[in-house]
């Protein structure tokens, strides 16, 4: 994907007395008041983690020094300039504004509260255990309490925009390796046919997926302050928003995955072409 360029600012001329317009941006305010700053933290570590184990699987060597370097393009201030170049552009001032309203008030401080808990967690041994603890949870919910929670995943097209921006990761880094040592781009044209040719079946796993995790994440919130909550996802100021936020995190992943393609394709020129015994 091509780098977002940023938007070029507006200026509207007031009829009456010649001052401009003014639209007060709060994006930094609402990424954290939303819980996505804080959901940035933890990508590099979390690549890392799963590079160095697929290749301890391999038995390939890769100088350790040079995959820290690599996933640094995940690192959370990267991420964060481009979320918030996104979320510049697609939202207004106005926007934010609504939502921090929401954002501020008591419910939507413990929700947020509850976001960043479960996401707060760089462990790969203890995500393995609370994706067992989804599926055994989810079995257990009743009708009229996971309508609900689907109604939250219709909302946030939650399915279709987790399979979107696995897709693009994957495809970018791939791409990001070809440029870096001169192969193929053919390959990474591949992996999107065979994405788009995939992507109905894995936005359906994806969303049945998110439907347990979300059902599993809320577990501890009442009927009647979830229903609030989609209630709010699915007003214009929150749908809008909601809308924004995926596509600047799907927009910085993807940058990032990009970035880090390169970087491994360098790796993988300097790395010896032997295995461990």
């Amino acid at each position: 994907m091509i780098r977002i360029f940023l938007a070029l600012l507006a200026l509207t001329l007031l009829p009456s007395g010649g001052a401009f317009a003014q639209d007060t941006r709060r994006t930094d305010e609402l990424m954290k008041k939303s819980g996505l700053w804080k959901q940035l933290e933890h990508y590099d570590t979390l690549i890392l983690s799963g590079l160095e184990t697929e290749l301890g699987k391999s038995g390939v060597l890769v100088d350790r020094n040079g995959l820290k370097k690599a996933a640094t393009s995940f690192s959370a201030d990267n991420l964060r300039r481009d979320v918030r170049l996104v979320l510049d552009k697609e939202m207004t001032g106005a926007d934010e504004a609504e939502v921090l309203i929401w954002l501020s008030s008591d419910i939507g401080k413990r929700l947020t509260g509850i976001e960043e808990k479960f996401g707060d967690n760089a462990d790969s041994a203890a995500t393995q255990r609370q994706q067992q603890a989804i599926a055994e949870f989810v079995k257990k919910v009743p009708e009229s309490r996971l309508a609900l929670v689907k109604r939250m995943t219709s909302a946030l097209d939650a399915g279709n925009a987790t399979a979107k921006a696995m897709g693009n990761m994957t495809i970018a880094i791939a791409y990001g390796a070809a440029m870096a040592t001169g192969g193929e781009a053919e390959i990474a044209a591949k992996l999107r046919r065979e994405f788009d040719a995939e992507r109905p079946q894995m936005a359906l796993m994806m969303e049945r997926l998110m439907i347990a995790t979300y059902a599993y994440m809320y577990r501890g919130v009442s009927d009647a302050d979830l229903g609030r909550y989609v209630d709010f996802i699915e007003s214009p100021a929150g749908l809008r928003y909601h809308d924004a936020s995926s596509a600047a995190l799907e927009q910085a992943l993807t940058l990032a995955s990009l970035k880090f393609g390169q970087e491994l394709g360098e790796l993988a020129k300097k790395a010896p072409n032997t295995k461990r015994t």
